[in-house]
Formats: structure tokens, C-alpha cells, sequence
């Protein structure tokens, strides 16, 4: 089979595997459970609608909670897909599927950005290494802004690793797909205008290269000629992202320049009162040590990404003769940069922090593309022994089958995952916050909603209650769970609740004068509690 021949069939195999992927993704995302902040997010995007609908009137969204702050670039389509009645499913529900569709869209920009830099091996390694990433695939089920934020930011990537890739300038297509990028970023979350600073490092990067060749083969450098060809293509990225981050954003399209620099100002010192428990101590938000964030991802990176980190310095400790291109150099450069920077800033700068690293996910994209990249270099250099090789791939593949194994037993619930390394679950339970989204619930409910049917006289519904910000949950469980036209479950408040849900996060108590009944459980780490009134017996006559 001759080489186009080749490359077609294994165009057509990923394309197929992610389609098959797709469809895994959604049907897992079936099994998840309402959280938090998913009830203010649909109402924004109906709120949205109305500024569309009204022509520009009903002003709702403009100071709906603090998301007037955020562009509804994924709240206005999902709310839309799920008012036209064309899911099966419910609003909650059909909105997990498209946030997992769109994690399975950060998986194809992964895979491109590796491959662009190293091959289709490193392209498919890196897609794997993600996929394999817990935290990544149990956000994917139900997050609404952390994932597509994500998701487009790894597009960002591809296309910073497209203009480092290419010998000269970037060209208006490359330019075109980055604007694309940073619009969709920046409609979903307008404080990463930060990652504008990226694809301008890879064009300046570029430009400093064709500067050193031009004064190497003493040609003239045209400096105005030059600047010029900076400044169009600046300016034309610009001219695409700002009105793609507006499209779904009713309160910054009034002042479609100051606003978005006002929203991006106050994400960098977002205010958040409440307390974090962090190593055993209840530690409020604004005084979190700066080993907050490093920690979080220490415990929760999996193995397979420090074998990939591992592989490659043996590699290069190993063979040291060949010295890597300039254009690959930077790219790596670039993309190493969306980890690097970011961090610093959240170092220095000291931003309000909470819910572990889940503001952070844009992190695991570039990592699991770096990651692809290291293995791709390790598995193709045939300087190396063939026995390294395949230890390194079979170890590798190892160590994922370990996590892969460590998500199917946390299911659905993939997001509370720690490595092997930091003790796994039990180890950690103690001293994190686990169940931070509250998705735990729907299981609690469904456990009460079966002891309900097992008992099978009563007939008034079962009175529910649970920690702050669980009313959405219960009612909306409430309204689908019933018995032929009556409730099963009754949201109530605490004192009148024939059972109490707790979840495993800080400010969530065991209430008094209840008893434990039951467990969500995982690794031998409780996730909710279910807590049962204690009925007083009338004393028998003697």
C-alpha cells in the first residue's frame, strides 16, 4: 500500500475512533449527577435567549449572579438545543452530553497539537494520555465552564504550535483558526485574555528566527515591511476574537471594549469568603499557601504522565547526538509556555483559589500533548534499543490500564481521583475536600427512593434536605422521581427532613440528633453521608 494510500486509512481510523469516542463519552455522561453551579448556568442561558428573543430588550442577563461577568458562548446553544426539544433526555441531562462532546473536542485539539510537533504516534499518544486523565474525564461529564474553556484553549495550543511550526510568518488561515480559538476561550471565559500573550510569543519568536537568518545570509531586514506583517496579522486575529467572544455576551456587548477588560480585571481578583479544607485544615480562600495549586496536581496527576517526563530524559541521557530543530524547539517552547506562565501568575499574583484545580483545567491539554510528544520521540528513535522501546511503550500502557481500572471503580465520579503515588482515595479523604460539586446526590436520592419502595405502605412523599446550595438538586430530582402522580421525595428544610444528605466538603456537617443510614462510597472513601431522623418510640403500656 503505497504512502497517501496510508495516511488516508489512518485518517479514517482516528476519525472513527473518535466518533466511537464520542459516543462512549455521551452515554457515560448519562450516569452523572447534577452539581453546584448547574442550575445558574441554564438559567443563564435562558436568560440569554431572552436578550436575543426580546430584540435586545429584556436585560435579565446583565445582573444575573456574578455570570453577567461570563460570555454564554456554551450556556446560549446547550440552553438552545435543550428549549427545542430536540435531546431525549432532560435539561441537566442533555447538557452533560454536549459538555462531554466538548471534551471529547479538547482530546482532538490534543491530539493535533502533539502530532503537529511529532508525528501521528505522539498525536495518538497524547490523545490517550488525556483520555486516561481522570480529572479531566470526570469534569467532562457535567462542568459547564471549566471544560469548554478547556477545550478551546487547547485549539489556542494548536494553533500557537501551528505558527512556531511554520518556516516565516504565520499565514491569514493560521491567523484565522487562532482568532476562532481565542473568541471561543473568551466567550466562555473572558479572563483568559491571557492566552492572547501566546500565539504573539510564537509570532514574535518567529520573527526573531527570520531576523537571525537574514543578518546569517546578510540580507536587508526591512524592519517597517516587517513591523507591518506584525501588524496585520495582530490586528486581524483581534478583528475575529472580539466579536466571537461578544456573540453571547448581552452585558459587554453594550460596551464592547471596556467591558470585557472590566470582566477580565475582576476575574484576576475574584472574590470568594469562603474556607477550604486543605491538608487537614480549614483554611480560608484568600490565605491558601502557594503550594495550593502545585499540590492538587501533584496528588492527582497520573502516573502515565510521569513515566512520559521519565522516558524522555532517559532519552536524551542515552542518546545525546541529535540536535532537535529550531521550529521544534519552539513549539515545545510554546507549548510548554501554557503550563509555565500560568502558573508563575498564580504565584505571584496570589488569586482567591478554591474547589482544588478545578479553575486549572486547562492545564491537562498541553501536559498530555508534551506528554504525547516525549513518548512519540521515545518510540520512534531507532538509535534507541529496540528493548527500551518496548519497555517504555509497555510500561507506559501498564500504569494506564492501572487508572483506567481506578476510573471505572470511581464512576461516576471520576473527578475525585488521586494517584497511586499520593495513596490513592482512602489516603486522601481525609484531608480534601472530595465531592466539591455535590454530584454525589443523585445517588444518595436514588438509595432513598429505593428504601421507599421497599417499604411500600407509605404513601406522603419522603421529606429531603441537605448542605447549602443542594435545593436545585433535590427539587429537580424531586420533580422526575415519583409514583404514579405523586412525588416520591419532598425538598424540605433541615428540621423537618426524614433524611439529611452530606457531601464531603467543607461546610457540610453532620446534622444532630440523626443517625447514619447510609454511604456513597469509592476506594474505601465515603463521598455522602445519608442521615436519618431519629423517631422517638411512645413507650409500651405496661
Amino acid at each position: 500500500m503505497n504512502t497517501a494510500a496510508t495516511r488516508r486509512w489512518l485518517r479514517v481510523t482516528i476519525v472513527g475512533s473518535y466518533l466511537g469516542a464520542s459516543v462512549i463519552a455521551a452515554r457515560m455522561a448519562l450516569d452523572a449527577g447534577m452539581t453546584w453551579d448547574e442550575p445558574w448556568h441554564l438559567e443563564y442561558g435562558n436568560l440569554v435567549l431572552a436578550w436575543f428573543r426580546s430584540g435586545f430588550k429584556d436585560r435579565s442577563a446583565m445582573e444575573y449572579r456574578d455570570l453577567y461577568l461570563y460570555g454564554g458562548l456554551f450556556d446560549l446553544p446547550a440552553q438552545w438545543i435543550v428549549n427545542s426539544g430536540l435531546s431525549p433526555w432532560g435539561p441537566y441531562e442533555t447538557r452533560h452530553v454536549l459538555t462531554a462532546l466538548t471534551a471529547v473536542l479538547g482530546v482532538v485539539a490534543t491530539h493535533l497539537t502533539a502530532a503537529r510537533i511529532a508525528g501521528q504516534l505522539a498525536g495518538v499518544m497524547a490523545a490517550l494520555t488525556l483520555i486516561f486523565t481522570p480529572t479531566w474525564v470526570g469534569h467532562g461529564f457535567f462542568n459547564p465552564k471549566d471544560v469548554p474553556f478547556a477545550a478551546a484553549t487547547a485549539f489556542v495550543a494548536y494553533a500557537t504550535v501551528r505558527i512556531a511550526m511554520f518556516r516565516g510568518l504565520p499565514r491569514a488561515r493560521d491567523i484565522i483558526f487562532t482568532g476562532v480559538a481565542l473568541g471561543a476561550a473568551l466567550g466562555v471565559r473572558p479572563g483568559g485574555i491571557f492566552l492572547c500573550a501566546f500565539p504573539l510569543l510564537a509570532i514574535l519568536g518567529r520573527t526573531a528566527l527570520r531576523i537571525l537568518a537574514r543578518r546569517q545570509q546578510q540580507r536587508p531586514l526591512r524592519l517597517p515591511v516587517l513591523c507591518w506583517s506584525i501588524l496585520w496579522r495582530v490586528g486581524l486575529g483581534l478583528l475575529l476574537t472580539w466579536p466571537i467572544m461578544l456573540s453571547a455576551w448581552p452585558w459587554a456587548q453594550l460596551r464592547p471594549f471596556k467591558r470585557p477588560l472590566k470582566a477580565a480585571a475582576r476575574a484576576a481578583r475574584f472574590e470568594w469568603t469562603g474556607s477550604v479544607w486543605f491538608q487537614g485544615t480549614m483554611i480560608p480562600a484568600d490565605a491558601l499557601p502557594w503550594t495550593y495549586l502545585p499540590t492538587w496536581f501533584a496528588i492527582t496527576i497520573p502516573e502515565t504522565y510521569v513515566w512520559s517526563a521519565l522516558a524522555i530524559l532517559l532519552c536524551f541521557l542515552w542518546y545525546r547526538r541529535e540536535r532537535p530543530r529550531t521550529n521544534h524547539v519552539l513549539a515545545v517552547g510554546a507549548l510548554s509556555a501554557f503550563i509555565v506562565l500560568p502558573l508563575i501568575g498564580v504565584l505571584v499574583a496570589r488569586p482567591v483559589i478554591y474547589d482544588a484545580h478545578r479553575h486549572f483545567l486547562f492545564f491537562w491539554p498541553p501536559m498530555a500533548a508534551l506528554c504525547g510528544v516525549a513518548l512519540g520521540r521515545v518510540m520512534e528513535q531507532s538509535q534507541l534499543p529496540s528493548w527500551f522501546r518496548r519497555g517504555v511503550a509497555a510500561a507506559w500502557l501498564l500504569l494506564a490500564l492501572v487508572t483506567t481500572a481506578d476510573m471505572v471503580e470511581l464512576h461516576p465520579y471520576e473527578y475525585v481521583y488521586f494517584n497511586r503515588m499520593s495513596g490513592g482515595l482512602a489516603a486522601n479523604v481525609r484531608s480534601y475536600e472530595i465531592d466539591y460539586w455535590g454530584a454525589t446526590y443523585r445517588e444518595g436520592l436514588s438509595w432513598i427512593v429505593e428504601q421507599t419502595a421497599r417499604q411500600g405502605t407509605r404513601l406522603e412523599p419522603v421529606r429531603v434536605a441537605g448542605c447549602v446550595g443542594s435545593e436545585d438538586t433535590l427539587a429537580y430530582y424531586a420533580s422526575h422521581w415519583r409514583r404514579g402522580d405523586a412525588p416520591i421525595l419532598e425538598p424540605t428544610e433541615e428540621q423537618r427532613a426524614d433524611y439529611y444528605l452530606a457531601v464531603s466538603r467543607s461546610g457540610c456537617r453532620a446534622p444532630r440528633r440523626r443517625q447514619l443510614v447510609h454511604k456513597v462510597s469509592r476506594q474505601r472513601g465515603d463521598l455522602l453521608y445519608v442521615y436519618e431522623r431519629i423517631r422517638k418510640h411512645k413507650p409500651r403500656p405496661p
